[in-house]
């Protein structure tokens, strides 16, 4: 009772930067017994479902977010920002990095989907675009070179890892070690038993599993997305410019490229 009368008379900034605070030390306290994990990757390749499934086996601090800056909305975000801009680099306290990537014409559509108010000026349920207009929509307004730019501009320019300055492995996974930086990279397309191994080999776990999130046939767009992803082609000078791309070359095979190629171009 007593708590709760002081508690109305506490003004509400006060309040909201008192629980900012204290999730900032929960934060520390539990990065001091086992280092954070941080799901850190571009949108749109599965990336909640490990974020979902390590929170749930991990004892650690487990994070999530598509990018870094210093207008952070995530209590325990600030404290990694803090930690790449503050700290001597490379950042002087162990961290577990895991970033995922899947097949760049795929991810565009998903992304574009996932963000329709963004790139159409229209939401979806307000929207009457046909499959050709959504087509021309994607083309002309959506940024496809961001699986290319993503690691520069985030694991580069944060952790200082280089990721296109090795071979990606032919296994579709790949670690990464600068100082107290752990990175895993691997692929979405990957079986899920696969994964399960990886992961919980690199978190070193005892038991591990898969709870599967943000599904895009669960989505109000979901009807209409799977619509596109079926009926829709692109012009080879698009088909070429993604399959020619830094990114896609690097983490795919040739084989896996060319059946890309097949899946989306005009026949």
């Amino acid at each position: 009772m007593i708590i709760n009368y002081i508690r109305n008379f506490i003004p509400t900034k006060i309040k909201r930067a008192i629980k900012w605070w204290g999730r900032q030390q929960i934060f520390l306290w539990k990065s001091r017994k086992l280092a954070p994990v941080f799901i850190f990757q571009m949108g749109k390749v599965g990336s909640m479902t490990i974020f979902r499934s390590i929170q749930k086996y991990y004892s650690g601090a487990v994070l999530h977010a598509h990018h870094l800056s210093s207008d952070q909305e995530i209590p325990e975000l600030e404290c990694i920002y803090r930690w790449t801009t503050t700290s001597k680099k490379p950042i002087n306290r162990p961290i577990k990095i895991i970033s995922l990537v899947r097949e760049p014409i795929s991810r565009n559509v998903s992304d574009f989907f996932q963000n329709f108010l963004k790139y159409t000026g229209v939401a979806y349920d307000d929207s009457e675009f046909s499959i050709g207009e959504l087509k021309k929509i994607f083309l002309s307004n959506y940024d496809h070179d961001i699986p290319s730019t993503w690691f520069d501009n985030n694991i580069l320019k944060w952790f200082e890892i280089d990721v296109f300055d090795t071979p990606f492995s032919n296994l579709g996974y790949s670690q990464y070690t600068n100082k107290n930086i752990n990175l895993l990279v691997l692929k979405i397309e990957l079986e899920d038993s696969i994964k399960i191994e990886i992961i919980k080999n690199f978190l070193q776990l005892d038991y591990f599993q898969l709870l599967h999130e943000n599904i895009s046939k669960e989505k109000n767009y979901s009807q209409t997305y799977e619509e596109f992803r079926y009926k829709v082609k692109f012009p080879d000078d698009y088909i070429e410019r993604i399959c020619n791309s830094k990114f896609f070359n690097h983490f795919y095979g040739r084989d896996e490229i060319e059946n890309v190629k097949n899946l989306w171009r005009k026949q």
